[in-house]
């Protein structure tokens, strides 16, 4: 694989791993109230923000491993 290609999906899934990781951690990510609100528009409400924002953390975490992996 090329070098480029494989520095970029590191940096992805660190980043995914990261953003996620804080999601676990009320109050501490950035993008917090925006992920559920956009949850909630998407969803039609079904999830709370609670579970909501756990279900992206955990998306997101899969996401970078997977990206680390």
């Amino acid at each position: 694989m090329h070098k480029t290609i494989k520095l970029i999906r590191l940096s992805l899934g660190v980043i995914f791993l990261w953003y996620g990781f804080l999601k676990f951690f009320p109050h501490l990510s950035p993008a917090e109230v925006l992920a559920t609100k956009t949850i909630d528009i998407l969803f039609f409400g079904f999830f709370s923000p609670e579970v909501s924002i756990k279900l992206l953390a955990l998306w997101e975490v899969v996401v970078g491993v997977g990206f680390l992996l």
